[in-house]
């Protein structure tokens, strides 16, 4: 991840533009690195710079909250407030993931509470949803 960063900072101070995609790259390899706190620390310098971030960059806070030891489920849980207030409709998958963090933390009822939220905002549920819920 160093030498990527350091490329990133290169660019950076070249006055290089970088665009989403690669931010989202970034804080991709930063969770995968174990790095959460530098991960949010270059989400929150990508909408300082006017990069907006999409659904495949929701995807990557939410799976990097799910899938980290610590399972943040209720960090990840706030990445589908944040998408709102970015006008961003969530995924199935966004919702899977998060359905599927519960459930192997045995809670149920909260995993429920997900997949009314996910039907009452117009979110159709895939084959995954109900391989989980089952």
């Amino acid at each position: 991840m160093e030498p990527a960063l350091k490329l990133f900072d290169e660019i950076s101070a070249q006055g290089i533009p970088c665009d989403t995609a690669l931010y989202t790259s970034l804080i991709h390899g930063l969770f995968k690195s174990g790095d959460k706190k530098l991960a949010f620390e270059l989400y929150n310098q990508m909408i300082k710079n006017g990069n907006l971030p999409d659904v495949i960059t929701f995807t990557v806070l939410t799976h990097g909250l799910c899938r980290n030891e610590q399972r943040e489920r209720e960090s990840a849980k706030k990445v589908l407030g944040e998408m709102e207030r970015f006008g961003v409709k969530p995924s199935a998958h966004i919702y899977n993931m998060l359905i599927n963090s519960y459930f192997r933390e045995g809670k149920f009822q909260a995993a429920s509470f997900l997949h009314d939220d996910m039907l009452e905002k117009g979110i159709i549920p895939d084959e995954h949803t109900y391989d989980i819920l089952l």
